[in-house]
Parts: structure tokens; sequence; C-alpha cells
């Protein structure tokens, strides 16, 4: 008696998903790599805007201990800082400054005459209330712009003064309006001479030195001083 044959085994059926597979795969590849290019993004953009507030922050602090000024300090021209001080004026350098005056009178033939001279401190700084700025761009290597306004002299304060010479006429003699008013005039007479040797550049010179070296190079400062009306020294 003849056996049936045994049955062939039936080959598994494969599903089909090479297809799906590979576009889910590529689905979640582009995901990552969007997550990924805009974690990156951000990481620069963060990094970048820091920047600008650090050198405000350098700045500002700069401006403190050297002026005691807080600037008026832009990014692209947005404000991000406004100006303020305690106090309106700030001397930054005192000079000692010797003057001589004199005055001669002749009233029908007969002369008086006065020869003072004053020692005086003059001071030179800035008016505070003027404004202090500072451009920022968050541009890479841009350097720093800072705008000041020009130093002046503030005061001229006595040390001494010393009367030279007092001679009297016959009958035109010395008033004692006479002598106060040249004792008067000596501080503006000291102010012109101080002006005259350079005070006022000499402290230009300086702040813009103490400025620029509180910023790193690259990109470094570039510091502006804004002129002033000049001073008339013909009166």
């Amino acid at each position: 008696m003849m056996q049936d044959p045994e049955p062939t085994p039936t080959a598994p059926v494969r599903t089909r998903l090479g297809f799906p597979a590979a576009f889910l795969g590529s689905i979640v590849a582009l995901v990552l790599f969007a997550v990924f290019a805009l974690w990156r993004c951000e990481r620069v953009a963060t990094k970048v805007a820091s920047q600008p507030m650090e050198i405000v922050d350098r700045a500002a602090q700069a401006f403190k201990d050297i002026l005691q000024v807080q600037p008026r300090v832009t990014i692209n021209e947005r404000v991000v800082l406004n100006q303020s001080s305690p106090v309106l004026e700030l001397a930054v350098l005192s000079r000692e400054v010797e003057v001589e005056r004199e005055f001669e009178h002749t009233w029908l033939g007969s002369t008086k005459r006065v020869r003072l001279r004053g020692v005086y401190v003059i001071k030179t700084g800035f008016d505070l209330t003027l404004p202090f700025s500072i451009e920022l761009s968050d541009a890479p290597g841009a350097a720093a712009k800072i705008s000041l306004p020009a130093p002046k002299i503030l005061s001229a304060d006595t040390r001494r003064v010393e009367v030279l010479a007092l001679e009297n006429g016959l009958w035109n003699r010395v008033q004692a309006e006479n002598l106060e008013t040249e004792i008067a005039a000596l501080p503006e007479e000291a102010k012109r001479k101080a002006h005259r040797i350079g005070v006022v550049r000499e402290a230009e010179e300086s702040i813009v030195k103490q400025l620029s070296a509180r910023f790193p190079q690259p990109p470094g400062v570039t510091v502006t001083i804004v002129p002033a009306a000049p001073v008339d020294f013909r009166k």
C-alpha cells in the first residue's frame, strides 16, 4: 500500500515593510535634524545677543569708575540704558596756575598804578548734564562707539593773591574799587592762561586713554569728542 507523499512545507509569508520603514526613518531623521538645527541657532543667537549686553555692562561700569556717570547706551540704535549721574560736574584734572595783572590810570598828568599776582588751582572736567553715549552693534567685529562732550575749565580756586605794587598819583589815588576790580579779574586771567597751556586738551587725552584701555582689542572702541562752542578769550 503506497503512502501519500508528505506535503511540502509552505514558506512563511514576508510582509513588505521596506518602503514604509525607510520613509518613517527619513521622517524621524528630518525631525531630529530640524530639532538640532533649531537648538544650534538658539545657542548662536543667545551667544550673539549676550555679547553686546556684556559690553553694555562693561562700558557702564567703566564710565561709573572713571567719570561717575551712567551713559546712554544703544544697541543697533535701540536704547537699552539711559544716562544718569549723582553729580552735575566732575573735575578730572587740577593744575596750579600763576598770573599777574597790572592796572594803570593817568588823570591830569597824575598816574596811579596797581600790580597783582595771583595763584589759582584750575579744575578741568566735564559737565555731566551733557550727553554721554555708547553705540553698540551686534554685527561681528563692530567696535563700540563712545561720544563725550568736550571737557572744560570748571573753576579757578584762589590759592593766594599778592599786591606787588600800589602807587598813588599826587591827585589820582588808588581807590578801593580799583583794587577790588583787579582782584576779581584775576580768576578769568588764570582760566585764559590755563587754556593756552593746554589743560583742557590734557584732560581730554587722559579720559580717552582711560576709556579706551577698558575695551579689549579687537573690536575695541572709538572715542569721539563732541566739540563745544569755542571760548572767546578776547573778552
